[in-house]
């Protein structure tokens, strides 16, 4: 027997002749081809699950902002509202950019300098991602997202987040005038 399990060097087999250790060329093939199936079937999927945790995050994140949003609007017994923002002090841009929370005062759903108190940045990094107004929304003619003093919204609407696949992947974060959030699955893609 030989000392090293891992070598190549034929060893004597137990009734006197001589056997090649390692692996033959089929064996080797054939472990080939089972790795590529595995792969085949696995990867698609993998990459399915990832772009999945990704709306499911950043859907999450959406839905938190807006519950944080609520709960300073009836702590502070004033207006709070969320707006699209790209630089964290002022309201414009696409949804996908970030959200900003900020106590409104003026109650007119922009950053109103001196009179307005921002409470909240929460940046989207992830480029590839579009978050825009469901196609029913019109969250009270603005490009924002108000609650009232008493925890309730101005409007009723939903955003839409989405990735670069298309179809019935995306989720949809909707808001009812109580100022209640849901995500649910299944959103439109293009």
């Amino acid at each position: 027997m030989c000392a090293d399990p891992c070598s190549s060097v034929p060893r004597q087999a137990s009734h006197g002749r001589w056997r090649a250790a390692g692996v033959t060329l089929i064996e080797l093939m054939v472990t080939l081809a089972v790795l590529a199936i595995v792969l085949g079937i696995g990867i698609p999927s993998f990459v399915d699950f990832v772009k999945n945790s990704r709306l499911f995050t950043v859907s999450s994140e959406i839905q938190t902002v807006l519950g944080y949003a609520r709960s300073e609007a009836v702590t502070r017994r004033l207006p709070v509202s969320v707006c699209p923002s790209a630089n964290g002090s002022a309201c414009g841009g696409g949804w996908q950019a970030g959200l900003l929370v900020f106590a409104d005062v003026a109650g007119d759903g922009g950053v109103t300098g001196g009179q307005d108190e921002i409470l909240k940045y929460a940046p989207f990094t992830n480029a590839s991602l579009q978050i825009a107004a469901a196609a029913t929304t019109d969250f009270g003619g603005g490009n924002f997202i108000q609650f009232r003093p008493t925890g309730q919204a101005q409007n009723a609407g939903a955003l839409r987040v989405c990735d670069d696949r298309t179809g019935n992947v995306g989720r949809l974060v909707s808001l009812s005038v109580t100022g209640r959030t849901e995500t649910s699955r299944g959103a439109a893609c293009s």
